[in-house]
């Protein structure tokens, strides 16, 4: 209170105002599907506001859901700056500008709401381009990579975006952000493509088709996918010969030649007929351009030479000897690998033995003609350098 009196002017009662502190909110959110829109909430992330000069004024972190809040800010203007976590990188902002930061304006005791940011993660995809020894479509211990096999990676709309060439372990590896995509393998020269989406396990089974293509992949932010891989493998040939076994010891020894003419059936692994052949002019066949797996040979008897079987089986080494059952000509199974070149399937054969009969009789009218049997009589039978090689007696 105070007291006027008589005439006075008294102009010394001021009122002063202030303008009062706002505040500034947003979150920071991961976009986890490449829309450009937040959708889990990242913690932890250190924010900033600055005012006009660019001095940080205050400094929070993002709480479990994200959300971050600078309280008691005076009316002005700021930027809102935010510090990427480590791993991730900037999608948008509310602003649109800069990802990294948003500029505010605040009124006197107004509250800033709704300064987003967006992040995501790079996601990864990749493995290994292999050999598939035999031919299962998975990638079983032991079947090595193969380097230098153009990859691609295409998008959903089947453009390629991405190339990489696998190395010396045949692996390959793209970083991508989130997204659909499907990853194309170029077919290296001399190498088939093996089955796709064989043996039920994702990690180790080749999944490209017939043309090298995968089915689309769709990867999430921070998504790792190691498990795109493919398998290829070489085509292979098995053969050899049919021999005279001259000297019927079951091995193919200098000199002794080739039968033409043989008929040779290529069988799978059930025993049906794949393919035949005929033996050239030196005895030799040759099976070409097989997928790997397991087969056999049979020789057919009946295309043998006349008054012909074959030999003993198995009676030398793989490369030498005879692999033909003496009854059915069949061989065993053998199983083929990629790229395997196997010659040392053959069939020895031998002449078979033949008879030399007679008789022995007494000529009793002196007209040159046999009339009654002499038993006991000694016959002798000589080879070509007079060794006697038999000897009998007429029977009665």
């Amino acid at each position: 209170q105070t007291v006027l009196d008589s005439g006075e002017s008294d102009k010394s009662w001021d009122a002063g105002i202030v303008a009062n502190p706002g505040s500034i909110s947003g979150t920071v959110r991961e976009d986890l599907d490449n829309n450009d829109s937040g959708d889990t909430p990242i913690p932890g992330v250190t924010v900033q506001l600055k005012d006009s000069t660019g001095t940080v004024v205050q400094t929070t972190t993002t709480d479990a859901n994200g959300n971050y809040t600078f309280s008691n800010v005076p009316a002005g203007t700021y930027s809102v700056v935010e510090t990427n976590q480590p791993g991730y990188l900037d999608v948008s902002d509310i602003d649109g500008g800069n990802p990294n930061s948003i500029a505010v304006t605040l009124n006197p005791g107004a509250t800033s709401t709704g300064n987003d940011f967006v992040d995501e993660r790079p996601a990864t995809l990749g493995d290994t381009v292999f050999e598939d020894k035999n031919a299962n479509g998975v990638q079983d211990a032991g079947e090595a990579g193969i380097a230098n096999v153009t990859v691609q990676l295409k998008d959903a709309g089947g453009n390629v975006v991405q190339s990489a060439t696998t190395d010396a372990n045949g692996n390959y590896s793209f970083s991508v952000t989130p997204g659909t995509y499907s990853v194309a393998v170029v077919k290296p020269v001399g190498y088939e493509i093996t089955g796709q989406d064989l043996g039920g396990n994702e990690a180790l089974d080749s999944d490209i088709n017939a043309a090298g293509q995968t089915a689309p992949i769709t990867l999430v932010s921070g998504e790792n996918n190691p498990n795109v891989d493919a398998g290829f493998y070489r085509l292979a040939e098995l053969g050899d010969k049919v021999w005279y076994d001259t000297n019927k010891n079951g091995v193919q020894d200098g000199g002794e030649a080739g039968v033409t003419g043989v008929k040779v059936s290529l069988l799978d692994a059930a025993g049906n007929v794949v393919t035949t052949q005929t033996t050239d002019t030196n005895g030799n066949y040759l099976f070409t351009n097989l997928k790997p797996g397991t087969y056999s040979v049979q020789f057919d008897k009946a295309t043998l030479p006349t008054g012909y079987s074959f030999t003993t089986r198995d009676a030398g080494s793989d490369a030498a000897d005879s692999d033909a059952d003496s009854a059915t000509g069949k061989t065993i199974q053998t199983v083929l690998d990629s790229g395997e070149s196997d010659k040392s399937w053959d069939a020895g054969i031998v002449a078979n033995p033949g008879s030399i009969s007679g008789t022995v009789r007494e000529d009793l009218d002196n007209n040159d003609s046999g009339d009654t049997p002499i038993p006991g009589v000694t016959v002798q039978l000589k080879d070509s350098t007079g060794t006697v090689v038999q000897t009998t007696t007429t029977d009665a």
